[in-house]
């Protein structure tokens, strides 16, 4: 299509639009092209699936990164709600009946680790005293 663009000296340009590809990239912008897709590469495969739909139609490692921390951290009131939900989850934890050991430790471990990704913090006394005596007995 014709249009008129401006030249690198500033001045009208008249002529056929082109896309820029790969080959008219300079040294620093292929790099910074080459980064780009390597990143957006790594985010799009770590995402789980229904975030992944929010963001795939994205093509800038940048927006998908700014999207996603805005997916993942939410509003301060958000993360109010979470602490409250995990302390009252901390507060009510129990092994279940017919829970093995392992699955008791693991559903453990996740609780704790979803406390700490929101720089909650607990003695670590507190916690061992937590997971022994809410114990089943054998």
């Amino acid at each position: 299509r014709e249009t008129l663009a401006e030249s690198t000296e500033g001045t009208p340009q008249f002529g056929l639009e082109r896309l820029r590809v790969y080959s008219d990239l300079n040294s620093e912008e292929r790099d910074r092209y080459n980064a780009d897709i390597w990143v957006t590469n790594i985010l799009l495969q770590w995402l789980p699936k229904d975030i992944y739909t929010l963001i795939n139609h994205y093509t800038d490692a940048k927006d998908i990164w700014d999207n996603v921390n805005m997916l993942f951290e939410g509003s301060e009131l958000t993360k109010e709600d979470r602490e409250s939900q995990l302390y009252d989850d901390f507060e009510h934890f129990r092994q279940h009946k017919e829970e093995s050991i392992n699955d008791y430790y693991v559903r453990f471990f996740k609780l704790i680790n979803d406390m700490r990704n929101i720089k909650m913090t607990m003695p670590k006394l507190q916690l061992n005293s937590k997971f022994v005596n809410n114990m089943l007995p054998e």
